[in-house]
């Protein structure tokens, strides 16, 4: 075993996993295998991002019991690599519990409780791997999406600026500066960064949703329109795309076909002051009095009363 030990030693320190990894599979199939065969096995199974694979191995040596904070840590890094970030956090919590308090375990957890919307955590221990040192674009953009979420506009603002700095900014970059500038409302500079992330290939509702909604803040309605009609044309089919086309559409003096979208919203299950309102306000203007009375008469009923 001390030879196979250091010919899969020398095999890691060249980077060479796969030859190592089958050396070890050579090794298990004779029947020899330990915990550090199976430690090992698991570690290179999850360099080589055989994560289903690598956990295998991993439980064994857990099933073992034996339990320390490498252990733990190989386990959590594989769960989160496979979106079972619940799972992650367990034991990259208990790793933390063993002791372990470094860089990379805080990323960890902070990347895992981002993803189950725990941002509060998320930022505590992003935090702390800042406090400890890390200082890659990579924590500032982390920092910035988990506190935007929270709605610390300016906060999230000023690391992804940060993390701009730091490297060419790809589209996720841009999408998110933009969306936190919306929000802050800098929707100028909001869509400019959005316009960005289009032209470096993101094309999604997302993205074309959040250039129209500060396009129609800006009262650039043609323009507002175009977009809402990307993020239809690719899927998008809720109360919010449809009320906005109807506001676009009604801006524009296309009563009727705004009235059909506001009523797509409607169906939707928007029933909202602005809805009722805006459809009022389109049926006034084809002279549809009557109708439009009733829809003022709902609005009021909902609290408007100016």
């Amino acid at each position: 075993m001390e030879d196979l030990k250091n010919r899969v030693d020398e095999l890691l320190e060249n980077q060479e996993y796969d030859k190592a990894l089958e050396l070890l599979t050579e090794n298990e199939m004779n029947g020899e295998t330990d915990t550090w065969t199976n430690s090992t096995t698991g570690w290179i199974l999850g360099k080589l991002g055989r994560r289903e694979e690598a956990l295998e191995y991993l439980r064994k040596v857990e099933g073992e019991g034996e339990e320390s904070s490498w252990l733990c840590c190989e386990i959590g890094w594989n769960l989160g690599a496979l979106g079972k970030s619940k799972e992650a956090v367990y034991y990259l919590n208990r790793a933390k519990e063993l002791g372990r308090d470094d860089i990379w375990i805080n990323s960890e957890l902070g990347w895992n409780m981002g993803r189950l919307d725990r941002n509060e955590e998320a930022v505590y221990y992003l935090n702390r791997a800042k406090e400890l040192g890390r200082d890659d674009n990579w924590i500032f953009e982390e920092l910035g999406w988990n506190l935007g979420i929270l709605k610390k506009y300016e906060e999230a603002l000023e690391n992804l600026v940060i993390s701009e700095k730091m490297k060419e900014p790809d589209a996720w970059t841009n999408s998110q500066i933009g969306w936190n500038l919306g929000k802050m409302d800098r929707d100028e500079e909001a869509v400019n960064y959005l316009k960005k992330a289009v032209e470096q290939g993101r094309e999604d509702t997302w993205v074309f949703s959040t250039l129209a909604w500060n396009l129609g803040k800006l009262d650039r309605t043609e323009e507002a329109l175009e977009y809402l009609l990307k993020a239809k044309e690719l899927g998008r089919d809720d109360a919010w795309l449809h009320l906005e086309m109807g506001l676009s559409l009604g801006d524009l003096g296309k009563n009727e076909e705004a009235l059909a979208e506001l009523k797509k919203a409607e169906k939707n299950g928007d029933e909202s002051i602005r809805l009722y309102s805006t459809i009022a306000w389109n049926l006034g203007q084809l002279n549809k009095n009557e109708e439009a009375l009733k829809y003022l008469e709902i609005v009021e009923k909902l609290g408007r009363n100016d």
